[in-house]
């Protein structure tokens, strides 16, 4: 899971076992879940991270060996899709000194 630092609104990103990731927005009155997942991974999503630099921009991975970009105003689906390694990917992080923010 991860927090968005730089959202209009506290906004936090989950993954789970069954591959699903959801976002859930906190607002004045509560948590504002959707009922929908991000579908993309086939496997457990192992790690989460907000773009420093686009708020609505985040990345996963999984132990499906893909990395996952993703924007929360495309309708549930992943932008782009990596196939990353020939195994299990745990951890992933933004680049904070490329311009543009890739991914590492």
């Amino acid at each position: 899971m991860d927090w968005s630092n730089i959202a209009d609104a506290p906004i936090l990103a989950t993954g789970s076992c069954d591959s699903s990731i959801y976002v859930h927005q906190i607002t004045s009155t509560g948590v504002v879940d959707d009922d929908q997942p991000f579908v993309g991974h086939t496997e457990s999503v192992e790690d989460i991270q907000w773009s420093p630099t686009e708020k609505t921009v985040f990345i996963t991975c999984s132990v499906d060996r893909t990395i996952c970009v993703w924007d929360t105003r495309m309708h549930k689906k992943s932008a782009i899709q990596i196939r990353a390694h020939d195994t299990d990917i745990n951890v992933i992080s933004w680049n904070r000194y490329v311009f543009f923010s890739q991914f590492v």
